[in-house]
């Protein structure tokens, strides 16, 4: 296997965030009022947009989730809702529907992912009567810049109970010999492995299983590779081969890494979970698809807007918050989604190191595999 481009991109744990999830919104009348107490708004009058990013396609169940939730929620209270869509893939269009959500007449603006996020930042100076709800978002970083304002409050789902979720189901559905496909040495993934390691290790003790080995594959999907037959193929493709090969059973894999999963156990007949990415549920090469439940994350949020007199509350106002299987926003299919919902009812949480070599459980031998060699 001869390497033929090495592109060093360190993907960072955004990048993540940005494969897993959803969309945007803002105004324009009052793009320049100084006054911000237009928040205290009657629960009647209270006008909430949800925006679509167009970026955002391949969500397709977190996004009708989202929306499906919002639009409950505002029959409930009376509230009036409008969606809104990007009309394309640049940050140009994400804020051209925000400004549009806001001339509409939104005091509360919900939108969703990675790129809307970054496009909340720099618009939400520009509209101080309007709040911001972003769902999917990343942790805010603010040595970066990262600084939100008090009309903002932004949702982050927890990597490591999505991971959890995924170890647990692996090893409950038979798995022997898990993997875990990274693709960069970065918090958001060595969160996803930390949880895959506890979840297989607290399914093990379940079924009374001693020891259960697990593999962790870290490749870089921006690195390629020219195999015996001249094609062209990316590190992961190559990792996830080998893995089978190497005699393991289940994948894991991470954001849009699970199509090249699916790939390779078709060809092999493994099985893979994807850590909360929307793909075909019938595939036969799935065995299951843990998810973040958008709904239940923006119905507790507005939940909360709503109450506190359509504004944030001291709890959420320039805040992000960190939601997963405890608060019901991180779930999996059948029963054994009750199984994992007990582990958490006490508020369980999982330790995160610093590195994907840091992370450890009882019952688990962990093995770190290098897809170059």
């Amino acid at each position: 296997m001869k390497k033929i481009v090495s592109a060093a991109l360190r993907v960072s744990a955004v990048i993540l965030t940005v494969l897993l999830i959803l969309s945007s919104c803002a105004d324009e009348d009052t793009s320049k009022d100084s006054t911000d107490g237009a928040n205290d708004v009657a629960v009647a009058s209270c006008s909430i947009a949800y925006v679509r990013d167009y970026a955002s396609g391949q969500a397709v169940k977190q996004d009708s989730s989202a929306l499906g939730a919002l639009s409950e929620l505002c029959a409930e209270i009376n509230a009036e809702m409008k969606e809104y869509k990007t009309a394309e893939d640049s940050d140009a269009s994400r804020k051209e529907a925000v400004a549009a959500a806001v001339s509409g007449g939104a005091k509360l603006v919900v939108c969703s992912g990675y790129f809307m996020y970054c496009t909340v930042l720099d618009v939400q100076d520009d509209y101080t009567n309007v709040s911001f709800l972003v769902v999917g978002a990343p942790r805010p970083t603010p040595e970066l810049g990262e600084i939100l304002s008090e009309r903002v409050h932004t949702v982050t789902f927890s990597e490591e109970d999505a991971g959890y979720a995924a170890g647990y189901c692996a090893v409950y559905g038979g798995a022997l010999r898990p993997a875990f496909e990274a693709f960069a040495d970065v918090e958001s993934t060595v969160r996803a492995f930390a949880g895959f390691v506890s979840g297989v290790s607290d399914a093990a003790g379940d079924l009374g299983i001693e020891s259960i080995p697990v593999v962790c594959s870290c490749a870089n999907a921006f690195e390629y590779f020219e195999d015996e037959e001249g094609r062209t193929l990316t590190s992961s493709e190559v990792s996830c081969m080998k893995l089978f090969e190497a005699g393991c059973d289940v994948i894991a894999a991470l954001g849009g890494e699970v199509y090249t999963a699916i790939d390779a156990a078709s060809q092999s007949g493994g099985k893979v979970i994807s850590i909360c990415y929307e793909v075909d549920r019938d595939s036969p090469s799935l065995l299951t698809s843990p998810y973040y439940d958008c709904g239940a994350a923006v119905r507790s949020a507005v939940g909360r807007f709503i109450e506190n007199g359509s504004a944030w509350g001291v709890r959420d106002a320039g805040e992000n918050s960190v939601v997963g299987i405890f608060e019901g926003c991180v779930a999996t299919d059948g029963p054994v989604n009750d199984i994992i919902k007990d582990k958490f009812k006490d508020g369980k949480r999982i330790d995160i190191p610093n590195t994907l070599e840091e992370v450890g459980a009882e019952c688990v031998d962990i093995t770190y595999f290098d897809p170059e060699n």
